[in-house]
């Protein structure tokens, strides 16, 4: 199991808009530390609730500088992948 550090947020999953806060990124000392969003450039999670995954990776254009969180859309590259049934097998959908 590799490490990791944890990352003080929680937002709403933008699929099923339960609470997501158990983000985490590799970006920081990796030493199960918790890190703030200003200081690292990828995070992710995984919705306990629609088992998607959402990870965030700062756009190249910003820096790392103090961040709003209503404002993560603009900073950050966001991916979602939607975790959906097919033939008995879990898939992972962009």
């Amino acid at each position: 199991m590799g490490m990791f550090d944890y990352v003080n947020l929680r937002i709403r999953c933008p699929i099923c808009k339960s609470f997501i806060d158990g983000f985490q990124t590799k970006d920081s000392h990796c030493i199960m530390n918790i890190v703030e969003v200003e200081e690292i450039n990828n995070f992710y999670a995984h919705c306990s609730k629609c088992h998607s995954w959402i990870e965030f990776n700062r756009k190249k254009e910003q820096s790392a500088r103090f961040l709003e969180f209503d404002k993560l859309e603009r900073d950050f590259d966001i991916v979602v992948k939607e975790e959906k049934m097919r033939d008995n097998k879990k898939e992972m959908w962009q």
